[in-house]
């Protein structure tokens, strides 16, 4: 069975086929080496890191036979361990699947062994977003009231105990390489859409069998779960706390990318806005300005805003986020990583989650262009 995953099926319209023809060689995976990779180095190919560590025993398909057709199923919620980084995974997934187990590892409330569950990894840019642009969410779940370890931090990755929301969602499993999962992609958009689905972007993979210690294995026979979360038409999605953290990964990319219109497509008209040191401004005209002139002082000003909690009005079409947030740029006096928690409030209107009002702390200020203050 697949550890960490909690759901019920509610709907299926594929026959149930089970395993048969099915080439399932057995695992090679060694759990004492991944343990010393988790706490000695993170310099080690990606190819080795992506896949369920668990020692020398074959995929058992029992839980794996439904879906080897799309299905519908409501999944629970899962606390995780998260690693955020950006970039064409193929370069950056090395050091953030490499932080990701060092960090589960290290931890002691997570099970170790059989009981360890399947590394994910969850994709929210949007289509079209260039592999150097993408935005990469690796996770672990681990138990509720896990304490993220102590580590060293590393340039353009963010680690972070965090909730992944699910609810309903549409899944099959991938049998092959990465680089053919687009077709099942596009197949399984079209089965939610036929069973009365709305796809709500951005999609997630569950490796439960790929690349090893021992080497790439046989890519044909890499087995990814790949999953969408799915909403009625005009049904709130679920709470409206999945449609707030996409909205947010949304904007970080618009950020990082220096799009300009898209930034401000995600705030309301009044947005009142707090920065780090305390000013605040109302309008949007006013942040557009600000964000411009910024973006044009600071040609490699990036900023990352990580949801660490999200709660949805039950009085009005409002939501509560909060979480932390990291700026970086390069200053005439060198460079600038600062940091500290925020609060947004988020308003819905016509059917979008728009930032109403942003209030940011700044907590920290490293690197040799550190200044007091900057707008965040």
């Amino acid at each position: 069975m697949i550890s960490g995953r909690s759901y019920t099926v509610t709907r299926r319209t594929a026959d149930r086929r089970g395993g048969a023809g099915l080439p399932l060689p057995q695992h090679f995976h060694d759990m004492n080496m991944l343990r010393r990779l988790g706490r000695r180095s993170l310099l080690v190919p990606a190819l080795f890191i992506v896949f369920r560590p668990i020692a020398a025993q074959e995929v058992d398909l029992a839980g794996l036979g439904d879906l080897l057709e799309p299905r519908i199923a409501v999944r629970d919620a899962e606390t995780v361990i998260q690693v955020r980084a950006t970039g064409d995974p193929n370069s950056v997934g090395t050091a953030a699947f490499g932080l990701l187990f060092q960090l589960y590892f290290t931890s002691p409330s997570t099970p170790k062994g059989p009981d360890m569950p399947t590394p994910k990894a969850r994709w929210p840019s949007p289509e079209g977003t260039p592999p150097a642009e993408w935005v990469g969410l690796y996770a672990l779940a681990v138990p509720s009231g896990t304490d993220l370890p102590g580590h060293q931090a590393l340039p353009g990755v963010e680690a972070t105990v965090t909730t992944w929301e699910y609810g309903t969602v549409a899944e099959v499993l991938h049998v092959g390489p990465y680089d053919a999962e687009q077709p099942t992609l596009e197949a399984l958009r079209e089965f939610a859409r036929a069973e009365g689905y709305e796809v709500v972007p951005g999609h997630e993979e569950e490796y439960v069998r790929g690349p090893s210690m021992s080497g790439p294995g046989n890519p044909e026979e890499y087995l990814t779960i790949l999953r969408y979360r799915v909403r009625r038409p005009g049904e709130p999605d679920a709470d409206g706390r999945a449609a707030v953290l996409a909205a947010r990964e949304a904007s970080n990319a618009a950020i990082r990318a220096h799009d300009l219109d898209a930034i401000t497509s995600f705030w309301t008209d009044d947005i009142l806005m707090t920065a780090g040191s305390g000013t605040g401004e109302i309008g949007i005209e006013f942040w557009t300005r600000a964000i411009d002139e910024q973006i044009r002082s600071y040609p490699d000003v990036v900023y990352v805003r990580t949801p660490e909690a999200v709660e949805i009005s039950a009085v009005a079409p409002l939501a509560s986020e909060r979480g932390r947030w990291i700026g970086t740029w390069t200053a005439e006096a060198g460079p600038v990583e600062s940091g500290g928690t925020y609060q947004a409030m988020w308003r819905k209107e016509g059917g979008e989650w728009r930032i109403r009002s942003q209030l940011f702390v700044t907590l920290t200020c490293e690197g040799s262009g550190c200044v007091a203050s900057r707008t965040p």
